[in-house]
């Protein structure tokens, strides 16, 4: 036989009060995202440029 386990009632995980602090800091997280999303575009056109140099200076096309 199958045994029903009852798990007591508990507050919300989320309180209204908490949403504004919440909020805050899902924007600083999307913007910290966005950010290293920034900073790797700008090192892969760093690298890539970086890739073609060295082409250049070996001789090969790049």
């Amino acid at each position: 036989m199958s045994e029903t386990i009852h798990f007591p009632v508990s507050e919300p995980i989320i309180r209204t009060g908490d949403i504004p602090a919440l909020s805050k800091a899902v924007t600083k997280t999307c913007e910290a995202v966005g950010e290293v999303a920034r900073q790797n575009l700008v090192l892969a056109e760093a690298v890539s440029a970086l890739s073609e140099r060295i082409a250049v200076l070996e001789g090969r096309t790049p």
